[in-house]
């Protein structure tokens, strides 16, 4: 009840778009290339820092996939939003993301 039919959509393909792109995959490879890493100096964190970028990478992939799926960036904003806040309430997407350009 938290999301409409359109954002629930736009969450399935956000979603499906990582099992598309074999995400989970590459995450779990990164990872393990990366563990033996960590405690290097200079070089873990590098390798963190990497991971992370890829991390984000996927998730705006994936952000594209939903916008595929619901053919409206509000929709979009809306549906992420209301994951990130974990409530209903928090639906003026806009004020968020001027918010935040601040």
């Amino acid at each position: 009840d938290r999301c409409n039919e359109d954002e629930v959509r736009a969450i399935i393909g956000h979603e499906l778009g990582h099992l598309k792109s074999d995400h989970s995959l590459y995450l779990t490879l990164g990872g393990l290339a990366a563990a033996p890493l960590r405690g290097l100096p200079l070089v873990g964190g590098q390798a963190e820092r990497l991971l992370q970028e890829w991390r984000l990478a996927a998730e705006y992939t994936c952000d594209r996939a939903a916008l595929l799926v619901a053919q409206d960036v509000d929709v979009v904003a809306g549906a992420m939003l209301k994951l990130f806040a974990g409530t209903a309430r928090a639906t003026n997407a806009k004020a968020f993301i001027d918010q935040a350009r601040e």
